[in-house]
Order: C-alpha cells, then sequence, then structure tokens
C-alpha cells in the first residue's frame, strides 16, 4: 500500500553503473542504470513512470498530462519520441513547472489530493 501525494514524487535524476561480468577478452562490462530519488527511495526509471502516469490517473489529472504533453510536442525541439514526451510531461506536472510556463494556459484544476494505493507495489519495493 502506498499513500502520497504527487508532491511526494518530486525526483532527482540519478545515474549509476552496475557490474554485469566479463567479456570474452576479460575486460569488465557494466550496464547503466537511470534512477530517481524520490522520498520512497530509489526507484528505476522502468518502474517509475509507469506507477507515476497511474497516480496522475488517480489524482484526476489525466486531462491536465494530455494538456502538458501538448505543449511539449509543441515547443521542446530535444524530445524525439513520443514516450520521451510523455515522460518529461509528467515530470512536469510533479514538479509544477507547467505553473510558470507563460504559453501555457491550463492551471491544475484542484490541489493535490491523497493518493491510496493498494496495488501490489513490488515496483517500488524490488527496486530499492
Amino acid at each position: 500500500m502506498l499513500i502520497c501525494k504527487l508532491d511526494d514524487l518530486k525526483s532527482g535524476n540519478c545515474f549509476r553503473s552496475e557490474f554485469i561480468g566479463k567479456d570474452q577478452t576479460g575486460r569488465k562490462r557494466y550496464r547503466g542504470i537511470s534512477f530517481k530519488k524520490t522520498l520512497f527511495g530509489d526507484i528505476e526509471d522502468c518502474n517509475y513512470y509507469p506507477l507515476v502516469k497511474e497516480l496522475i490517473i488517480l489524482a484526476g489529472k489525466k486531462k491536465l498530462l494530455e494538456a502538458i504533453k501538448d505543449h511539449c510536442r509543441e515547443n521542446c525541439a530535444w524530445l524525439k519520441t513520443e514516450n520521451d514526451v510523455e515522460n518529461y510531461a509528467m515530470e512536469c506536472l510533479v514538479l509544477k513547472a507547467y505553473e510558470h510556463w507563460q504559453l501555457f494556459q491550463e492551471q491544475a484544476p484542484e490541489p493535490d489530493k491523497w493518493i491510496f494505493y493498494f496495488e501490489d507495489i513490488k515496483m517500488i519495493s524490488g527496486s530499492l
């Protein structure tokens, strides 16, 4: 069970490497892991974004997310794929960056609500 507000998922982008073994020539091999530092601990990006999207929907802010995505498509040329646009828009929503955009007309419909999330929370605890 997870009880939070969207503000609780504000995060810092982090990166670490993990040793995965040696190749045929004996050189060490590593894999890169992008993750977010949150109040709930470190959550890998592959788990963070699906969780945040589900919590945004539960909080009733799907329409706001769509408006932010539209704004990002038009104004953020560095976002190449639809997945990049959606992930960036979710970060903007959680951080409330959209409140400071001059060209953005839509505002949050109401204050943040408490979210009671009763789904299997393994995707968070497994990445801590």
